[in-house]
C-alpha cells in the first residue's frame, strides 16, 4: 500500500524479446520494450489510487488498491488481504474505428493474500493474469503481435 498522503512514481519496463532469444540479443535486453509510467496517491493508509500510461497500444490505466484486512488486526488474523481493481483504455488509432468501442476497454479485479513470517520474510499469493483473446490488430494471448498460438480470432465490429 502507498500509505496516507504518500505519492508513488512507477516505471514498469517489459522487454519484448524473451530470454530464450539467445546471446545475439543479450537474452532479451538488447531490443525494444513496453514501458508504463504511472503515479499513485494514498488516500488512506489502506486505500490508494493509481494512473498510468503505456506505450503498448497507448494504453491509459486507472486503478485502486484496498487493503481489506491487515494481518493481526482482526482476531489475530494470520494473513493480509488486498483487493486490486483497475480499468484501462487502449487509445491507439485504428482507421474507421472509434477509440471508445468496447474492445478498447479492459477491467481487472484481483485479490492477493500475504503472510508476514518475520520482519524480513513475507509470503504472497497472487493469481496469474488470464490471457486475452486476440483482437483485430492480431495481438495474441500474451499481448504481442503475431503470438496468438492458434487461438480463435473474433471478427472486428464497426462502430
Amino acid at each position: 500500500m502507498i500509505g496516507k498522503n504518500n505519492l508513488l512514481f512507477r516505471v514498469s519496463h517489459r522487454f519484448i524479446r524473451t530470454i530464450d532469444s539467445g546471446y545475439d540479443t543479450y537474452y532479451g535486453l538488447n531490443g525494444p520494450a513496453f514501458i508504463l509510467v504511472g503515479f499513485g496517491y494514498g488516500i488512506l493508509d489502506n486505500l490508494g489510487v493509481t494512473i498510468g500510461h503505456s506505450n503498448f497500444n497507448h494504453e491509459w490505466e486507472l486503478g485502486a488498491n484496498w487493503l481489506a484486512l491487515r494481518q493481526g488486526q482482526v482476531s489475530m488474523l494470520p494473513i493480509s488481504v488486498a483487493i486490486h481493481a483497475s480499468g484501462s483504455l487502449i487509445t491507439t488509432p485504428v482507421p474507421c474505428y472509434s477509440v471508445w468501442r468496447s474492445e478498447n476497454f479492459k477491467f481487472n479485479v484481483q485479490a492477493s493474500l500475504a503472510h508476514q513470517l518475520s520482519d524480513a520474510q513475507r509470503q504472497h499469493a497472487v493469481p496469474p493474469p488470464q490471457p486475452r483473446v486476440p483482437d483485430e490488430r492480431g495481438l495474441g494471448e500474451d499481448g504481442l503481435p503475431g503470438a496468438d498460438q492458434g487461438a480463435a480470432r473474433r471478427s472486428p465490429r464497426r462502430r
